[in-house]
């Protein structure tokens, strides 16, 4: 399969599958050139990562330099601009990975208000459980979740904080990653655990 083709199929997915489910906030018009980019380097076997051409979302509040948008799911932030891509971004793109878009989250990742309901932005509204409609989305990396569980992305990126991929991976038949990187024992952090600092970067995936 070509990553054409790749792209294709999760853009009918994303075509099918979002108006009920509010999971993805929106695509990147350039995905396709990124994906027939990819697979004219592959092949003329000049590869330039192992991730050649494999098609990524990124949560809401990861920036990208192009024309996607990061707002965290707020219309506050829609059109403003970045300083560049986010450092996770930057070796994605390296990787030679197509940005497919940006996945819906709970607004401000739930700092808006804490009376809203989890999964809820003012972009997109509600995001919904692919699994049971009136089953608890979580967050505040809603869509980033529901995308992988409800087969609109192979692999998407996003944040944690207290709970955000742990979670989601917990009520969805996924699975999460959240490295840890070393600090210093004893470090100020709300993210600090035994010695360690977690990543605010993740991964979910499906298998």
């Amino acid at each position: 399969m070509t990553s054409r083709q790749l792209v294709n199929f999760y853009l009918h997915q994303i075509e099918a599958s979002n108006p009920k489910l509010n999971a993805v906030i929106e695509v990147n018009p350039d995905a396709r050139d990124e994906a027939d980019n990819a697979d004219s380097r592959i092949k003329s076997q000049m590869k330039i990562g192992e991730l050649d051409g494999i098609p990524v979302l990124l949560k809401d509040n990861t920036n990208t330099n192009d024309k996607l948008n990061t707002t965290a799911g707020s219309w506050a932030l829609l059109g403003a601009e970045v300083s560049g891509d986010a450092t996770v971004v930057e070796r994605l793109r390296n990787a030679g990975t197509v940005m497919m878009g940006k996945a819906s989250m709970s607004e401000w990742s739930q700092f808006r208000s804490l009376k809203l309901p989890r999964g809820w932005c003012s972009r997109r509204g509600q995001a919904l459980n692919p699994d049971i409609e009136s089953g608890d989305p979580h967050g505040s990396s809603s869509g980033f979740a529901i995308s992988v569980a409800a087969n609109m992305a192979t692999i998407l990126l996003g944040t944690d904080t207290i709970g955000s991929i742990i979670c989601l991976a917990n009520i969805t038949p996924l699975s999460g990653l959240r490295p840890l990187l070393d600090s210093p024992v004893g470090q100020a952090s709300s993210q600090f655990h035994a010695g360690k600092t977690v990543s605010r970067y993740g991964c979910i995936i499906s298998f």
